[in-house]
């Protein structure tokens, strides 16, 4: 177990500091001073902390550094989920690292996500640190959590404070069946059981309970996600034809130039090893399809507009001669 949070305690900037030979035995000596203080600091920990920013700091820096990771792992920075990521291939490596070292921050974290509810964070997690998740049984906590459900609706009992509960949140849901598609199962039984006890007379709380948890458990932000994309892309599009349109009517040069401009554009970005390299956000909360066609307005808008942009200087260009001369 790494307890890199321990160079907190002696002030040393993880991000910043070189751990040189010189630097190392600074530490140690700090770190061996903080122990007189705080014997619940002890000298094993020190003992493997210092053998590994010896040894394998520099291989596995870039990754520890990274925002989420250390988000995840230590708390010390507000999570971005729709943050881009270069992908690893390291995948294996890290996940034998990150269980070797790091389970118990592993299991703080996730149990606190949990209980807070941050299933779309779950989520991110999955899809892009699956190396962090690696040392915890998250289909075994979940088996828990859907089998308290099942006893709350079979016994026609309702959590107090339920609008809080992780079974009224449709994140849960949406969550268990990206981990396993097999749980639509047990989520469709959940539904249909539901829907029984809803005919039956109940207390107006545990009524209200189970319709909520019923509602989360059709998880379907489709729709929504749907008409948000296609108005996004109409809009746009009639911005593209609009704004092309009057660079025709007003200058058939700029109009060329422009599209010149865009077709570089379109080369440089295929070509790019830096973008083939990167990953591009995708949280599985709506389709693929949906996701692609998002994918396409924002290649669509950065092409346009970042050409627009630097055909203006062209156009200004232009008109200047035509002024002067």
């Amino acid at each position: 177990m790494i307890k890199l949070d321990l160079l907190k305690k002696i002030k040393i900037n993880l991000s910043k500091a070189k751990f040189d030979e010189a630097s190392l035995v600074k530490i140690e000596k700090l770190l061996l001073a903080e122990h007189q203080i705080n014997p619940e600091i002890s000298k094993q920990d020190i003992i493997e902390l210092l053998s590994f920013l010896k040894t394998d700091w520099q291989m596995y820096k870039p990754i520890l550094l990274n925002w989420n990771v250390q988000s995840f792992l230590f708390g010390n920075r507000k999570y971005k989920i729709y943050s881009r990521l270069i992908e690893t291939k390291r995948v294996e490596e890290l996940g034998r690292f990150f269980t070797t070292h790091f389970s118990q921050n592993i299991e703080i974290a996730v149990k606190n996500l949990m209980r807070k509810n941050e299933w779309g964070q779950l989520l991110d997690l999955k899809n892009n640190y699956p190396y962090l998740l690696g040392s915890f049984d998250l289909e075994m906590e979940l088996e828990k959590m859907l089998e308290d459900i099942f006893y709350n609706v079979q016994r026609k009992n309702a959590p107090s404070n339920f609008k809080e509960n992780y079974s009224t949140k449709e994140g849960f849901f949406l969550f268990l069946f990206k981990l396993n598609a097999e749980y639509k199962v047990e989520i469709d039984d959940l539904y249909d059981k539901i829907q029984i006890q809803l005919e039956n007379d109940l207390p107006k709380q545990t009524k209200k309970y189970f319709s909520e948890v019923k509602s989360a458990s059709l998880f379907s932000d489709s729709n929504a996600s749907s008409k948000s994309s296609k108005a996004i892309f109409i809009i746009l599009s009639a911005l593209v034809i609009s704004l092309s349109i009057l660079m025709y009517v007003k200058s058939l040069k700029f109009f060329i130039v422009h599209f010149i401009f865009v077709f570089f554009f379109s080369l440089a970005e295929k070509r790019s090893d830096y973008l083939k390299e990167e990953m591009i956000y995708f949280d599985e909360s709506i389709s693929l399809r949906q996701f692609r066609l998002r994918k396409t307005i924002n290649h669509v808008a950065i092409l346009f507009f970042a050409a627009f942009i630097l055909s203006i200087p062209f156009a200004l260009l232009r008109y200047l001669i035509i002024y002067i001369l």
